[in-house]
């Protein structure tokens, strides 16, 4: 694999562990006798956090997008079909997997983007843990998906969330402001500025969002129409989404599976392209003023990254590291 993308995937799983070790840090300090610190350290940050720190993240992204438009894996334009239909598969079915357990709840239908998004730095990280000889294609096509991802959320919010121009301004104008980057100065920029977000920015805002006090939490409670339709529709819309569009696009001779890789390891990467943590939980805070549906909301991202986390660990790491014949 080129020399760039092995030092982004080494940098985005451990970044990954970072925020994994920070998201369980807010959910014991939350949850323990520590809630009292863990609230007051946190509130005054929230702010500066979600608009300030993230912004910058925005701006990362604009410049990896244009980075790889220009000179990644989506430079080739025979790379971009089959990711991109993927990607776009799965950003509808979990859309539709959300509105259809909510038919009959208006108050939620905002939040029907917060199972659309994949966390980029948990999903490598759970690819490298459970299946660090999948074969550099698998990672290019978890990359390019989560690139369009990406894309299509920046795209969701800038039309869809944020009341005024002026709240949309720090998150788009961030990212248009990394696609403005001349190309020369692109990889100095983002090697600077890529291990403050993953290592630090990330964290940060991972901490400050997943404490989310899990006290009278009950069976019904989580299956309580939110949370079970954010936690299914990361679960299962993802998955269902991005390999069922997949599949259709390969089945119809539009595209091939990617060198090396099999059936299951699409499927694998299909579940666990569902860790949507940041970006889901980003979205979360915009779709709903509400802090109690702010709370549901974050329980069933947090509960449907870790079951995607989890069976696509399973699903990936019970799987040959090759197995191009099975096409």
């Amino acid at each position: 694999m080129h020399k760039r993308l092995r030092v982004f995937f080494r940098t985005e799983s451990a970044g990954g562990l970072i925020m994994i070790a920070a998201a369980i840090g807010a959910l014991v300090a939350a949850n323990s006798g520590a809630a009292t610190w863990y609230q007051a350290t946190t509130q005054p940050l929230t702010s500066f956090t979600n608009h300030v720190l993230m912004a910058l993240f925005f701006f990362l992204i604009g410049m990896e997008l244009k980075k790889e438009m220009v000179a990644g894996v989506l430079a080739d334009k025979k790379n971009i079909l089959l990711p991109l239909v993927a990607a776009i598969g799965g950003m509808v079915a979990p859309a539709l997997v959300f509105l259809l357990i909510n038919h009959d709840m208006p108050a939620h239908w905002n939040g029907w983007a917060i199972p659309s998004a994949t966390d980029i730095a948990f999903a490598v990280c759970v690819l490298a843990l459970v299946a660090k000889s999948a074969p550099p294609a698998l990672k290019i096509f978890l990359l390019a998906i989560a690139i369009f991802d990406d894309l299509g959320a920046i795209l969701i919010i800038a039309l869809f969330y944020g009341g005024d121009l002026a709240e949309k301004l720090p998150i788009v104008g961030a990212v248009m402001l990394g696609l403005a980057i001349p190309k020369p100065y692109l990889d100095r920029v983002i090697h600077l500025l890529h291990p403050w977000v993953a290592f630090c920015i990330l964290p940060i805002f991972a901490f400050v969002n997943a404490g989310v006090s899990l006290s009278g939490l009950t069976l019904s409670g989580l299956l309580a129409p939110l949370p079970l339709s954010v936690m299914m529709g990361l679960f299962l819309g993802k998955q269902i989404g991005i390999f069922g569009a997949s599949w259709m696009v390969i089945r119809c001779g539009f595209a091939q599976l990617p060198a090396g890789t099999s059936w299951r390891q699409i499927y694998g990467v299909s579940v666990i392209a569902g860790i949507g943590f940041t970006m889901s939980l980003f979205i979360g805070l915009l779709a709903f003023s509400d802090v109690h549906l702010q709370e549901q909301a974050k329980i069933g991202v947090i509960a449907g990254s870790l079951l995607a986390s989890l069976w696509g660990g399973i699903i990936l790491r019970n799987t040959p590291h090759s197995s191009a014949s099975r096409r």
